[in-house]
């Protein structure tokens, strides 16, 4: 997934971002809201997930001034049924990026027909609430993740992508 919006772009990561990359993991006001990131994120970790976002037409990485902020993707769950989930470095936060990359995802993934979108949020992130909320999501239940930060089952707010514009998306 590649793509530009008004002040960022989303393309794929680079090797010399790698320290970034576990520097904004390891800052424990992001990670507490991620579900599959190890805390203490390693160097190891960063290549992991460098290997996932090549292989996945769908992962990629935000960078704001040629800088590396966060990352975005869709992981495929079943044939045309999508999760989406970001995350952004926390200097970065309450300026609108994670809605404008969120909403640049979104137009990405419209190019494909017949799919449905899901995402979650851990209950207490209500940025990651409004972010979605403003993006089109709509509540469809509660339930249980399990963070592998929290090492335990944790609860989350279950949320499915409307899209009024253009109906491709059903309540």
């Amino acid at each position: 997934m590649i793509f530009k919006t008004s002040r960022l772009e989303i393309k794929k990561i680079r090797k010399k971002d790698f320290k970034t990359l576990v520097l904004e993991i390891g800052n424990k006001k992001v990670a507490k809201f991620l579900t599959n990131v190890p805390n203490p994120y390693s160097l190891q970790d960063a290549i992991n997930w460098s290997n996932l976002v090549k292989r996945n037409k769908f992962q990629s990485n935000i960078y704001f001034n040629d800088s590396l902020i966060g990352g975005v993707g869709f992981k495929e769950i079943d044939l045309g049924v999508f999760e989406l989930g970001y995350r952004l470095a926390y200097p970065y936060w309450g300026n609108g990026m994670a809605t404008e990359t969120v909403n640049g995802a979104l137009r990405f993934l419209n190019n494909f027909n017949n799919i449905e979108i899901f995402a979650s949020y851990l209950i207490g992130n209500n940025a990651s609430r409004n972010v979605l909320i403003k993006t089109g999501f709509n509540f469809i239940g509660e339930g249980e993740i399990f963070s592998i930060f929290h090492n335990k089952k944790v609860p989350c707010i279950k949320m499915k992508y409307y899209n009024k514009k253009n109906n491709l998306f059903k309540k």
